[in-house]
């Protein structure tokens, strides 16, 4: 999943990267979650952005149909180190698209988590 999402979005995954870098220093395989993580807080950084260009469907469409398709380790990886590091620092105003972009499974995920939506209003 790292490979290929790297591959699919090269100028996100070039965000996580410096994002990952300064957090935890080099990279190395057993970061691969902590990356994730790393991933997170650029797609909130991409929120708190609020660029109209900006679709976050086409990301979220992706990790829904790798949780779906995928196995446990990337389920948890998407689980733990993506989703319940979402929305943070994210004003409500800027987060209510996004929200409505995340697919259910992912949705599901978020609220089991904390307990709630992020706040929107």
């Amino acid at each position: 999943m790292y490979e290929n999402f790297r591959h699919q979005y090269p100028a996100l995954a070039a965000v996580a990267d410096a994002r990952h870098s300064e957090a935890f220093g080099t990279f190395e395989d057993g970061t691969i979650f902590l990356w994730f993580e790393s991933l997170a807080h650029a797609l909130n950084a991409e929120m708190r952005s609020s660029k109209e260009d900006i679709k976050l469907d086409a990301v979220f469409g992706y990790f829904d149909v790798a949780f779906r398709t995928g196995n446990q380790e990337v389920r948890n990886c998407i689980d733990v180190s993506l989703v319940e590091n979402l929305f943070w620092g994210v004003s409500p105003k800027l987060a209510v698209p996004a929200w409505a972009s995340l697919p259910r499974s992912l949705k599901q995920l978020f609220t089991d988590f904390h307990g709630r939506s992020p706040k929107l209003d």
